[in-house]
């Protein structure tokens, strides 16, 4: 299979490889089977930054490993979790394996809790990581609500401290991502655990990354910050993000912030920007504390 910017979102949703996770592919569109690739922006409305041949080249590796086996995806709500609310049937965590005991990151995409862009701030992030060397998951959660949101996350977190032997990764020193929606999804997972949504108690994380959202809660007991924002953001503008950066310096958090010069809201990997590399450096901050 070869995608390209000319290849119908159809055609790419209906392709045999993507069958268990065809409804949480892509972003909901009233009118999908008009478009193609190239027409991926309109599918991510908060989101800059999107190049379809990126797009195509994502989806096109997502494929291949797919049916390599090293991509799986896993409905982690019960049966009857699912009967009592049947919007938690596409509810999943997508894993990009590495090698054994590899630790993980968790991935939380943005989409204002209107839709989950994992192909732009989802997937391209698993693939960074995993070429560094660390397994990953993306969470697809519910959308239309912030609560709903997070204790999908606290119940994909549950999940992967039940199956870590079965996964075959490090459960200790693992790292949240979240972008936009996703960052504040990561920040009151950091801020106040698990078992506070729903979930059980699970192993703190060593370190957050958050990039471009307004979020400014804290309890006094976050992890290591890395928080990352475009200084033309319309949505989060810098001076928002430093009231939470302000917040965990003064309660004596570790925080590293970043403010890049001319990108906006939801920029994704930055390619082709002065943010282009930005993982890197967050991988370098996680690894600072995925050890303590």
């Amino acid at each position: 299979m070869n995608f390209t910017i000319d290849t119908l979102l159809t055609d790419l949703q209906n392709d045999p490889v993507f069958a268990r996770c065809k409804d949480v592919l892509l972003p909901p569109f009233n009118a999908l089977d008009a478009l193609k690739v190239r027409d991926v922006h309109r599918l991510l409305p908060y989101h800059s930054n999107l190049y379809p041949e990126d797009v195509a080249a994502c989806f096109n590796k997502l494929h291949q490993r797919i049916q390599e086996g090293t991509i799986t995806f896993h409905h982690f709500y019960s049966d009857l979790e699912i009967q009592k609310n049947p919007r938690k049937k596409d509810v999943g965590l997508y894993f990009f394996k590495a090698q054994s005991q590899s630790k993980f990151g968790l991935i939380c995409p943005g989409g204002g809790f209107q839709y989950v862009g994992s192909i732009h701030e989802g997937f391209p992030f698993a693939f960074e990581l995993n070429e560094a060397g660390f397994a990953a998951f993306v969470l697809h959660y519910r959308t239309g609500s912030q609560l709903n949101a997070v204790e999908d996350l606290a119940a994909a977190l549950t999940w992967i401290s039940d199956h870590t032997n079965e996964l075959d990764i490090d459960a200790n020193g693992y790292s949240l991502w979240g972008a936009s929606a996703g960052a504040r999804m990561v920040a009151l997972m950091d801020s106040y655990g698990s078992a506070y949504f729903g979930g059980k108690e699970t192993p703190k994380a060593a370190a957050v990354i958050m990039a471009y959202t307004g979020h400014d809660d804290v309890s006094g007991h976050e992890a290591p910050t890395f928080v990352i924002v475009g200084d033309d953001d319309w949505i989060s503008p810098p001076k928002l993000m430093k009231k939470r950066v302000d917040r965990l310096k003064a309660q004596g958090t570790p925080v590293e912030f970043k403010i890049i010069l001319g990108v906006a809201h939801g920029f994704g990997l930055g390619r082709h920007t002065k943010a282009e590399g930005w993982i890197d450096q967050a991988l370098l901050f996680w690894n600072r504390y995925s050890l303590k």
